[in-house]
């Protein structure tokens, strides 16, 4: 939901992911250099859109 003067944000980060994954940052990082999960590269920053990760996240829930 968006209030006024907020903007919906699209993508999460790396120390995000990681969070909702219950893992650490460095692992996750290292899980995104490996291509472990959808990233962005935008230069030498890594975002994960929050689309295709949940999509990433319910396969391997179900696998």
């Amino acid at each position: 939901m968006v209030t006024s003067g907020q903007i919906e944000r699209k993508a999460y980060t790396v120390a995000e992911v990681a969070t909702i994954l219950g893992i650490s940052r460095s692992y996750a990082y290292e899980m995104a250099k490996q291509k472990k999960f959808p990233i962005l590269e935008l230069g030498k920053r890594m975002i994960v859109p929050k689309k295709k990760f949940d999509t990433w996240l319910e396969g391997e829930a179900s696998q």
